[in-house]
């Protein structure tokens, strides 16, 4: 009986402003309720702008799109959207990250002057067919149209320079691509997975290519590379129907093979793929890369020839491999056998200046160390999955040496008992899946004189991390990079960010509500707590960080813009059944009940961030006001 009054009081209020929202907004929706004016500081207002389901930021000299309205992102059919030259008199610049994730937007029309397409802004449109890019784009971000599978054609601007990560990832419709002139960089992994492309048109201004570029492009066939390219990332294409691929004289390195191996016992290559050396005294690195599956075309003398006599490789001279007159299969007894090494529980191989441990069994041990060096030699890598976890089941404790520059995907993949680990000095990169599956992982530490610049999706999964400090050395941290599922009733995962510049992708750091994000006035970091209604801690940039101040208890942190209330959507000091009312009143008619609403009962911005109860950080929709009725009638102990 008390729950249907409730019920019927909730009902009754909401005629006021409208019907009740019928589903949930996508999960990195954050405050997308429509506002007026937000006054930042003397000089700059944003305002908050709603037209033709669109909702932009508005600032003095330029407007930028948030999100969609939460009518055009529960849309079930599909639809098509405008994005005009200007709004409000100003130029609209730049597409926010998860504009419009996960939407049934079908045709999307540019405006002209759009400069930065922000990360994962379109990701999971899966209605997507066919976008022409605006004239003045510069940038595509980080996962922009991530799983745009039916998106069939891109039309490039002639002013793009930069195409981020995974930014046209398995976008499997895609059959071409044809790049302008102005493109220099395509970041790792940008279309990874789209198996359908045979054809592409490199502009003569690319000068870098990232690892895994066009992995998995397995109907990829004929590439031509232009001649100003500095840098070809290891496994940058795949070989499945590529019968050559040349690297120009520009490129003074290889990193690791440009071409990841295709191996199939059921559909087995007939023609060799070769890959053509142009520069001479372009060095060639081993890094872990199966370079015998494939015949190094060079010339007498060159470094690349004495790679590949010193590590057992087929190659030629270019005059040999246009007559013809090569080895056309590897002798499997001329092969350089590599050498391995083996003590009580590591087994070891060389590898680029070093060695790298490809496989460890542990068996009852409960510490695993990877050592600096073997016999003065470098430990410099370790390969992905190095052990199972049925060898491994022990492992409480991972140690990595100073001198691991990689550590590959998955390397400790699900090691059911790991607690700890401590990253080596030289490590750059945390790749995918390192640590994915440490159910009972709780602290990750850096030694002090840390290299590490990024840590990638799915690095970390734990349900019990619940410390992590990240080094001023990391500049960037991608989309579900750190993931906690701790779930102590008083305690929270709590993340410390030193470098006040760090990128954090959306939801890169997810934890539960008692999530605290620390770090300096301003910084990235302080956006991103703000966005995502976790609580923020500043840190004095005049002294020195100590571990020991994320021990604070959450009632000692200082009241600040962002101090959250859970529940108080109204901002009266307690939760009440009328915060539940405003957070519905704001959903259903945004343009009276919203953010600078026209309605003196409006929601307010704290509101929006205290009323976000349901999976904090997600945005307030209708679970958030369900919930906090279900807590005020009892069948929720917490918000």
């Amino acid at each position: 009986m008390k729950k249907s009054k409730i019920m019927a009081a909730v009902t009754a209020a909401l005629l006021v402003g409208g019907a009740f929202p019928t589903a949930a907004l996508p999960a990195y929706a954050v405050n997308h309720v429509s506002c007026i004016t937000v006054e930042t500081d003397e000089f700059t207002k944003i305002e908050s702008f709603t037209q033709f389901g669109i909702i932009y930021d508005v600032y003095q000299d330029h407007a930028a799109v948030r999100s969609l309205t939460a009518e055009y992102r529960e849309k079930t059919e599909k639809f098509d959207i405008t994005i005009p030259d200007t709004i409000k008199n100003v130029p609209v610049t730049e597409i926010n990250g998860t504009a419009i994730y996960g939407t049934k937007v079908e045709n999307v029309t540019f405006g002209r002057n759009i400069k930065t397409i922000g990360s994962y802004a379109f990701e999971g449109c899966t209605e997507l067919r066919s976008i022409e890019l605006p004239e003045e784009l510069l940038f595509i971000g980080s996962g922009a149209f991530y799983r745009c599978e039916n998106m069939e054609k891109i039309m490039f601007n002639r002013k793009l320079t930069t195409i981020g990560r995974n930014a046209f990832a398995l976008c499997s419709g895609l059959t071409s691509v044809q790049f302008p002139d102005s493109l220099v960089k395509i970041d790792e992994s940008a279309f990874e997975g789209c198996t359908s492309i045979s054809e592409i048109s490199f502009g003569r201004g690319l000068e870098f290519i990232g690892e895994n570029a066009f992995h998995k492009c397995e109907a990829l066939r004929n590439i031509k590379l232009g001649d100003r390219l500095k840098t070809v990332g290891c496994n940058a294409f795949y070989d499945k129907n590529i019968s050559s691929l040349e690297i120009p004289a520009s490129v003074g390195t290889l990193n690791g093979c440009p071409i990841s191996a295709y191996k199939s016992d059921d559909e087995p290559k007939e023609e060799d793929t070769a890959i053509i050396i142009k520069n001479p005294n372009c060095s060639l690195r081993e890094n872990l890369s199966d370079w015998t599956s494939f015949i190094i075309v060079c010339s007498e003398g060159s470094a690349a020839q004495s790679f590949a006599e010193e590590n057992g490789i087929r190659y030629c001279t270019p005059e040999q491999y246009e007559s013809g007159d090569y080895e056309k299969k590897l002798d499997p007894t001329k092969q350089k056998s590599r050498e391995i090494f083996r003590n009580d529980n590591m087994y070891w191989c060389k590898a680029d200046d070093g060695y790298e441990v490809f496989d460890v069994r542990m068996g009852d041990g409960e510490e695993l160390v990877i050592p600096d060096d073997i016999d003065g030699v470098p430990v410099v890598a370790v390969s992905n999955y190095v052990g199972s976890n049925k060898n491994n089941p022990n492992v409480k404790k991972v140690q990595i040496g100073k001198n691991v520059r990689t550590v590959w995907d998955g390397s400790f993949y699900s090691f059911p008992a790991l607690e700890e680990a401590v990253i080596g000095e030289k490590l750059e990169k945390i790749n995918m899946y390192t640590f994915y599956g440490c159910q009972y992982l709780k602290k990750i530490t850096f030694k002090e004189e840390c290299s590490l610049k990024t840590i990638s999706s799915y690095a970390i999964f734990s349900d019990e991390l619940k410390r992590m400090v990240l080094p001023e050395s990391v500049e960037y941290v991608e989309r579900m990079a750190i993931n906690s599922t701790y779930r102590d009733e008083v305690d929270g995962l709590r993340v410390a960010v030193l470098n006040p510049d760090c990128y954090l992708e959306p939801s890169s750091i997810r934890g539960n509500n008692k999530t605290i994000i620390f770090g300096y006035k301003d910084s990235t970091a302080e956006k991103y707590a703000s966005d995502y209604g976790l609580k923020f801690m500043r840190l004095d940039p005049d002294k020195e960080f100590d571990e020991s101040m994320l021990e604070i208890d959450v009632d000692d942190i200082p009241v600040s813009y962002d101090e959250r209330t859970p529940g108080d959507a109204n901002c009266n000091g307690k939760v009440e059944m009328g915060d539940a009312v405003r957070i519905m009143q704001a959903l259903a008619n945004p343009d009276k009940y919203g953010i600078g609403g026209t309605d003196e009962n409006h929601i307010t911005k704290q509101g929006v961030i205290n009323g976000d109860v349901y999976q904090p950080g997600t945005g307030i929709t209708s679970l958030d006001a369900r919930w906090i009725q279900g807590y005020l009638v009892g069948d929720y102990n917490t918000l």
